[in-house]
């Protein structure tokens, strides 16, 4: 058994900050994605639709970057047992869905930016901060990557 009998600080708070940000990314994504451009501009015009594209992006790099600390926290320090312990049954099951989560919050905003860039659209961290992938506009790479990402 761990000396631990929780999980320290910045596990914690990665985990809500995680959370967090994919709640509003799949609220976001799912919300552009049923009404699609136009109708989104039809209902809250073009300034807030772009915001919200803008924000969709921004969030993808953010939990990238957040997952990327997550598991260098993971890694780095140890985290505690089960409590009660799991049978070896229950352990491998929870460990493989833990980590095929984990890949998903990493392969979900790597499909985003290359649907992006793949695009010629910018990949935005805010406002502002622009960052290309290396990939030229592609149209077919867009669209499949567009139908992975969601």
């Amino acid at each position: 058994m761990h000396e631990l009998d929780h999980y320290i600080y910045p596990h914690r708070v990665l985990h809500w900050l995680v959370a967090g940000a994919v709640l509003l990314a799949l609220a976001i994504g799912l919300t552009l994605g049923f009404l699609g451009y136009e109708r989104t501009v039809e209902i809250v015009g073009n300034t807030v639709t772009n915001l919200l594209y803008t924000s969709h992006k921004t969030l993808g790099v953010l939990i990238l970057m957040l997952m990327t600390l997550r598991i260098i926290t993971r890694l780095a320090f140890v985290v505690p047992d089960h409590e009660p312990p799991l049978n070896t049954f229950e352990r491998v099951v929870s460990t493989s869905v833990h980590h095929l989560l984990y890949l998903a919050l990493i392969i979900m905003p790597l499909l985003g930016w290359a649907a992006t860039a793949s695009g010629g659209f910018p990949v935005e961290f805010s406002t502002g901060i622009c960052q290309q992938l290396l990939m030229n506009a592609n149209s077919s790479l867009s669209s499949s990557s567009c139908g992975m990402n969601g």
